[in-house]
């Protein structure tokens, strides 16, 4: 199932992903599953142009995550529409999905335990400043309401359990970090969920999409490895400080 996260940020939003993809039962291989392009239309002022950009992550089967991204970019963002909001995108993603669903998953076998598993994580960012984090599952579309971040795969319940602590309050939408820092954050995050979750593995792959609709950036898997080391030795020395006051404490 692996794990795939994005997190809103003061400046824009990044996609987080591992690189372990399933492609059978008994088969795995290690591929990058994160997506993400711009789009820019006439605003309704017809004055400025708006941009708009769309990225995804997957977790679940490889071939029907990629199936799934494809046919939303040929079939509903290849041309978008007059008018085009955050919530005619929300209404799009909805019948896509549903479709999708129908056509691909249900089809597939009417037993759900038999059905390909794809969760897909799709993060939308206009550059007026409006954006949402997206779940689809199945027929159902969730949206991140009450949190600036959200994770799919198995995972997401780990993820999620420390970006409560260390990305914010999960009460107040808004964000408090900038995309580097939460990026970085996120790092420490992604290695944890790795070594405890089976089936998260491979590299851990971060996308930073600004928020003004400038060009996106992917940290380098080099600079991860690094922050990952840091964090270790962070983390020993803290769990250090830490055994030393609760031996202090004891009577």
């Amino acid at each position: 199932m692996t794990i795939a996260a994005g997190v809103l940020c003061t400046d824009g939003m990044i996609l987080c992903a591992d690189t372990e993809h399933t492609i059978t039962e008994d088969r795995k291989s290690q591929a990058s599953k994160v997506r993400a392009w711009q789009t820019v239309y006439p605003h309704e002022d017809h004055e400025t142009d708006t941009r708009l950009t769309i990225a995804f992550a997957g977790a679940g089967h490889a071939d029907w995550i990629a199936a799934f991204i494809q046919g939303m970019d040929r079939d509903y963002l290849m041309d978008v529409p007059d008018g085009f909001d955050l919530q005619i995108f929300e209404e799009m993603l909805e019948t896509y999905n549903q479709n999708f669903f129908r056509d691909y998953i249900r089809a597939y076998a009417e037993n759900p335990n038999h059905r390909p598993q794809t969760h897909i994580l799709v993060l939308t960012q206009f550059s007026d400043g409006r954006r949402a984090i997206f779940h689809t599952h199945e027929n159902i579309v969730l949206k991140a309401e009450e949190r600036s971040f959200m994770a799919v795969g198995a995972g997401a319940p780990v993820f999620e359990g420390l970006a409560n602590v260390l990305l914010g309050d999960v009460s107040v939408y808004k964000p408090i970090w900038t995309m580097k820092q939460a990026a970085s954050i996120s790092v420490y995050i992604m290695d944890k969920v790795k070594s405890e979750v089976p089936g998260c593995g491979g590299n851990s792959h971060i996308l930073m999409i600004p928020k003004d609709g400038g060009d996106q950036e992917e940290i380098p898997t080099r600079k991860i490895k690094e922050l990952e080391i840091h964090h270790a030795a962070v983390e020993a020395k803290l769990y250090g400080k830490l055994s030393e006051s609760l031996v202090k404490k004891l009577p």
